[in-house]
């Protein structure tokens, strides 16, 4: 969710140190050569040597580690339960099995303690996993499915309704066409349109890209934008973010303009855009990239701070 991310392919990083080498071993003959002229003799009949001077290589200026800093921010206003030093290259969230997922450079991932951000184990790679409170549904059968692994399985309505009076739910519309029988999935065409369930009921229509569910807000999003809604389908604000975070009710992450900020339901700004990611563990907290790493930052002080005017 979430926090569009730039991943390169792992050939791309192992060939960046090559490229590195090879263009540094071209610029020092390069410079070489400038220093001492190469002689070509010229054809017999004209006699006279042709000095000739290799053109200098020009270094092509990499940012392909570069680390995008973040707005200038006021450092006496950012409260943190754990400084910024966490070695993570980025950090996501996955609602069920895994929870907060640390990566690194090397491609490792890493489940992470949501108290001190220290890596809990390794996570395998490949794999699947169900996600909770995010449902298929076939209009023609009037029928819920959950989707694991690129399969769907029904799912006892009576159990959607009693995880919606806990759970504003994310339900996409699906026309099921082959499988079933005892143990097995059934295939489906996704229509990729979106509705919110919530206390025994749809409150919208299918008419989202996408739902993300939430405890009493549903994250809506319609043309590359997100809104909230409450557990009644009602919109609480504009379209009017670029990414949001799951996980809290207020004091939510969203980014806008290319930086993340924090606002409150009615998308009223909390603390500044200004961080390169953030994403909310609950009301109170949140990992927050800064000066190029990841911290756990005390939201609830850090918004008071803010707000008095302080540092």
């Amino acid at each position: 969710m979430g926090n569009a991310k730039k991943w390169l392919p792992l050939y791309a990083i192992l060939m960046v140190p090559l490229f590195l080498l090879s263009s540094c071993s071209n610029a020092g003959k390069a410079a070489n050569s400038a220093a001492s002229p190469v002689i070509e003799e010229a054809p017999e009949d004209e006699g006279i040597p042709i000095e000739q001077t290799e053109p200098e290589m020009q270094m092509p200026e990499s940012t392909f580690f570069e680390e995008e800093p973040g707005l200038p921010v006021d450092d006496n206003n950012l409260l943190w339960i754990v400084e910024p030093t966490l070695e993570y290259d980025e950090i996501r969230f996955f609602r069920g099995v895994f929870g907060f997922i640390g990566y690194t450079t090397d491609y490792e991932l890493y489940q992470i303690d949501v108290k001190t951000g220290e890596a809990l184990r390794e996570v395998p790679i490949t794999g699947g996993w169900r996600t909770p409170y995010d449902y298929g549904y076939d209009p023609k059968t009037g029928t819920f499915y959950y989707n694991l692994e690129y399969d769907y399985y029904p799912e006892d309505g009576d159990t959607v309704i009693r995880e919606s009076m806990d759970y504003v739910i994310s339900v996409h519309e699906v026309e099921v066409f082959s499988g079933g029988g005892s143990g097995s999935g059934f295939n489906a065409n996704p229509f990729y349109k979106a509705a919110i369930y919530a206390n025994g009921k749809f409150v919208s229509d299918f008419i989202y890209d996408e739902v993300i569910s939430g405890n009493k807000i549903a994250r809506v999003r319609l043309n590359a934008k997100y809104a909230f809604a409450d557990n009644t389908g009602e919109l609480l604000t504009d379209f009017l973010f670029d990414e949001v975070s799951a996980n809290s009710d207020s004091n939510i992450a969203v980014r806008k303009d290319g930086y993340w900020g924090f606002v409150d339901p009615s998308g009223n700004e909390l603390i500044p855009y200004v961080f390169v990611d953030a994403l909310s563990i609950d009301a109170d907290s949140a990992f927050v990239k800064h000066n190029g790493k990841y911290g756990i930052l005390d939201v609830a002080h850090t918004i008071s701070a803010f707000r008095s005017g302080s540092g």
